[in-house]
């Protein structure tokens, strides 16, 4: 299964000046994090929005029962990335085996927000991913 490239665009002044109201920090705090989690932009060349696949949550969020045959997707080890667009390609493995825990298993986008996190991230991606 291949993932589709999305409609994305640059976090505005607005949307950034949103963040710090929300979170309570100065614009130093968050550049920080941004610039160490995601190289200060959220997205590929290709405006897929960056993730790293977790093999180590999906393993957990399915129990382990993936494992054995799968030990790029699935293992109790963690932070072994592949980087960039080869993420997709594991994400794309992982939505095989199990939907719902694979989208729940990536760190996404400019914030790197862990699937699980999002309000009903394996509902709200759409289909084709």
């Amino acid at each position: 299964m291949a993932i589709q490239a999305c409609e994305a665009a640059p976090l505005s002044q607005t949307g950034f000046d949103a963040v710090l109201d929300r979170l309570g920090v100065d614009q130093a705090a968050l550049w920080s994090l941004l610039t160490v989690e995601t190289r200060g932009f959220g997205f590929l060349p290709d405006w897929r929005p960056k993730i790293l696949f977790e093999r180590h949550i999906f393993h957990k969020r399915t129990g382990g029962r993936f494992g054995a045959g799968h030990p790029n997707i699935s293992s109790p080890a963690g932070k072994r990335y592949l980087g960039d667009a080869a993420e997709y390609d594991r994400l794309a493995q992982a939505i095989e085996l199990d939907r719902d825990a694979a989208l729940e298993s990536a760190l996404w986008a400019l914030g790197q927000v862990m699937g699980f996190n999002a309000k009903n991230s394996a509902t709200t991606v759409p289909k084709r991913w």
